[in-house]
């Protein structure tokens, strides 16, 4: 799907990005080996001690995935931020790695945690562990929405700083306002409505569904999977 939208853009831009389709599979791999890392030593973990310590690891894990992703975003960026590749990752990697933190807790943490609470009625593990994956994330991506907003804008335009670029993000939001309204309450009303119900969530919030899905509904069916 990246490569597919890199196409759009490059036939709209006229200007090709690099393929990056080891990157997303990389992406992909790495993301599913931490996850089921992480799940094999939770469960391995005996002493209270180690359970802390390994929670507290899957709560920043994100910030390991970040160069990844910021690599991944990075290529597909080309026809907009003319930096070379080695300088250009970094562009937007602060709201990036909030972002990821905020992914890898949905992902570990929240999943677990509304996995547990889902009514005892439904019995069938793999559907628990989806509706599970389908609550956190929602919610991930929810309030990682802002953070993706900020780090794709930084990339594209790394020279403009986070307050410019949000305050440019909310002036699109204040057409949704009345015009009668007085410009500066339009301003202040717009900015509160970018935090809360940010533009193009929706279509971002259903790719994170799936990834969930995809990703803890198949370490749940490999569960019981041993190669040695």
């Amino acid at each position: 799907m990246v490569t597919d939208c890199s196409r759009i853009r490059g036939c709209v831009c006229g200007k090709w990005p690099l393929r990056c389709s080891y990157v997303v599979c990389l992406h992909f791999t790495t993301l599913s080996a931490y996850r089921a890392g992480f799940r094999t030593c939770t469960h391995s973990g005996d002493d209270d001690t180690t359970g802390n310590v390994i929670h507290c690891s899957r709560g920043v894990s994100g910030v390991g995935m970040t160069p990844i992703s910021s690599v991944l975003e990075a290529a597909n960026a080309g026809h907009a931020n003319p930096m070379p590749m080695y300088t250009r990752w970094s562009c937007g990697i602060v709201a990036r790695t909030g972002r990821e933190i905020i992914f890898a807790a949905g992902l570990n943490q929240m999943s677990d945690y509304l996995e547990e609470r889902v009514p005892e009625s439904i019995t069938n593990g793999l559907i628990r562990n989806n509706l599970a994956s389908l609550s956190s994330g929602i919610l991930a991506g929810y309030f990682s929405h802002v953070p993706h907003n900020l780090s794709t804008l930084k990339l594209m335009n790394p020279k403009k700083s986070y307050k410019d670029h949000f305050l440019d993000y909310a002036k699109g939001h204040e057409n949704k306002l009345p015009n009668e309204w007085p410009t500066e309450k339009k301003q202040k009303l717009a900015r509160v409505y970018a935090l809360v119900a940010p533009r193009a969530m929706l279509v971002r919030t259903t790719q994170i569904v799936g990834t969930f899905i995809l990703l803890n509904g198949g370490i749940y069916m490999m569960r019981d999977f041993s190669p040695f």
